[in-house]
């Protein structure tokens, strides 16, 4: 009897000869019994009815949906407390990540400087039930410490907090690195780097059943980009310090960690030269034929201060799309 079986993607009809198969008699005759099919014959139908399976399929191309609903984690955040550092407008990673923290069920205040920016933030913070917004000068220690007071006074504790505070002259993020100035380089590293160091010190006391610290790097931190420049350096040594502090503060329970988005549309993003290019070109050849945005670089930051980031400290996480992982453009960008 003939038996169809599938095996995979490839259908072969085989005869079956375990045992013979009585066929259906006509009324009054006697039953009949087939003569089973030889070796050969079996052999001989597999080879012309089998469908061999199509291996070779050309790639598909998908475009990534970065936006896509789900991406956060529902009520991971509930009953934490943090403090966000850097929201400059609706479109700052700080602001991504806010959201994204509010969404997940957290607690949130602010800081900023001067005020331009505090006006920008007002309408932000309100959105996500904040009334807590200070005025900071992260290279002043008086202004450090009465920052820190009120978030003491106003929040006990702290479970998380997020720096995303850098800065160059932008005079000096185009041309040549070679001509960074002695004034622009101590600026860039005290602010990009050194306030993390300082921001973790002074949140330590605040978190005495451990919590999380999270601060933006970049990729131009150890390839070099163009026209990224002193700010490379900057984050190579924000990236250093995020090691070390990771190590120092690892006994109490304080996850350090930093989150290395590629180019995107931001204030501080369009300071650098050619940064138009540099977003078209990476979007263009990552793997995933993807920029980061704002909800994937916040759904990464609730996860690292959730308590299902509870292993994870010292790492610099990247979310780019996979344009790091490349050693040259896609084939066809060549």
């Amino acid at each position: 009897m003939l038996q169809t079986q599938r095996f995979g993607t490839m259908q072969l009809d085989v005869l079956s000869i375990a045992s013979p198969v009585l066929t259906r008699p006509q009324r009054g005759a006697n039953p009949v019994q087939s003569p089973p099919a030889s070796p050969l014959q079996m052999q001989k139908l597999a080879r012309t009815r089998a469908t061999p399976a199509k291996l070779d399929l050309p790639p598909q191309t998908v475009h990534l949906d970065c936006k896509a609903k789900g991406m956060g984690m529902t009520n991971s955040m509930q009953g934490k407390r943090g403090l966000i550092m850097g929201v400059a407008n609706a479109n700052s990673i700080a602001w991504g990540i806010a959201k994204a923290m509010h969404e997940a069920g957290a607690e949130l205040a602010f800081t900023y400087q001067g005020e331009a920016f505090g006006k920008r933030l007002e309408p932000l913070a309100a959105s996500v039930g904040s009334d807590i917004m200070i005025d900071v000068d992260v290279n002043d220690n008086a202004s450090m410490d009465a920052a820190f007071a009120v978030l003491e006074e106003r929040l006990g504790t702290l479970d998380f907090v997020v720096h995303a505070i850098a800065f160059s002259d932008k005079a000096e993020l185009t041309g040549r690195f070679i001509n960074t100035s002695r004034d622009n380089f101590r600026n860039s590293l005290t602010i990009s780097c050194y306030s993390l160091i300082d921001v973790a010190r002074r949140a330590r006391p605040l978190m005495p059943n451990g919590g999380t610290i999270l601060t933006l790097t970049y990729q131009g931190s150890n390839r070099v980009t163009p026209f990224y420049n002193v700010m490379g350096v900057a984050k190579a040594a924000l990236e250093s310090a995020v090691r070390y502090l990771a190590n120092d503060l690892g006994p109490e329970g304080i996850r350090v960690n930093a989150i290395s988005p590629g180019p995107m549309k931001t204030l501080a993003g369009a300071a650098i030269g050619g940064a138009r290019k540099t977003f078209k070109h990476t979007g263009e050849n990552a793997p995933l034929r993807s920029n980061a945005t704002l909800e994937a670089v916040g759904g990464t930051a609730v996860y690292l201060a959730s308590d299902a980031g509870n292993c994870t400290t010292g790492e610099i996480v990247r979310v780019d799309g996979g344009y790091h992982v490349l050693g040259m453009p896609q084939s066809e960008n060549i």
